[in-house]
C-alpha cells in the first residue's frame, strides 16, 4: 500500500493539466491526418531525421571515444564508423534509405516474433493467448513489410532493366 501511495504522489506533483493534454492530443490527431494525406513527404523527412541523428550518435561516440580513452575498442570505433556511414547512406540516398528502413523494421519485426513464439511454447505462461497472438501479429507484419521490400527491389530492377 506504501507504494503505491507514493506512485500516486509522485504523479500528483507533476501537476498535469487536462487541458494542455487536450491540445497535445488534438495537435497529434492533426498531425497525423496531415501526415497521411502526403505519406512519400512524411517519408522522406522520416528518412532525413534518421539519418541526421545516426550522424549526430556518431559525434557524440566520437567525443566520448577521445574524452575516455578506457573504453576505446574495435567494437566502439567501428560502432561510430557505421553510425557515421549509415546516416550519410540515408542523407545522400533517401530512397534508398527508406527502403533499407523498412527492410531493416521487417526484418526486427520477423526475428522478434519468432523469438516470441520460441519463449510461448518453451515457458508456461499464465496468459499464453495475449503473448501468442502478439508474436503472431509481428511475424505477419515482419513478413507483409518484407515482401513489400522485396517488391520495390524487384519493380525497381526491372524498371533499370527496362531504360537500358
Amino acid at each position: 500500500m506504501e507504494t503505491s501511495a507514493s506512485i500516486t504522489d509522485s504523479f500528483g506533483s507533476l501537476k498535469l493539466d487536462r487541458g494542455w493534454m487536450l491540445v497535445l492530443g488534438v495537435a497529434l490527431i492533426i498531425l497525423g491526418t496531415v501526415a497521411l494525406g502526403d505519406t512519400l513527404v512524411v517519408t522522406v523527412v522520416s528518412v532525413f531525421l534518421v539519418g541526421w541523428l545516426l550522424i549526430a550518435s556518431g559525434i557524440f561516440h566520437l567525443v566520448h571515444l577521445f574524452r575516455h580513452t578506457e573504453v576505446r575498442s574495435f567494437w566502439n570505433i567501428l560502432g561510430t564508423v557505421c553510425d557515421f556511414g549509415a546516416g550519410l547512406y540515408m542523407i545522400t540516398n533517401p530512397a534508398l534509405g527508406a527502403l533499407t528502413l523498412t527492410l531493416v523494421l521487417a526484418a526486427f519485426l520477423f526475428v522478434s516474433g519468432v523469438t516470441r513464439l520460441i519463449a510461448v511454447f518453451r515457458r508456461n505462461y499464465p496468459a499464453h493467448f495475449g503473448r501468442l497472438w502478439t508474436a503472431s501479429c509481428q511475424l505477419v507484419l515482419g513478413s507483409c513489410f518484407g515482401c513489400i521490400g522485396r517488391g520495390v527491389d524487384y519493380g525497381s530492377s526491372a524498371l533499370r532493366l527496362r531504360s537500358n
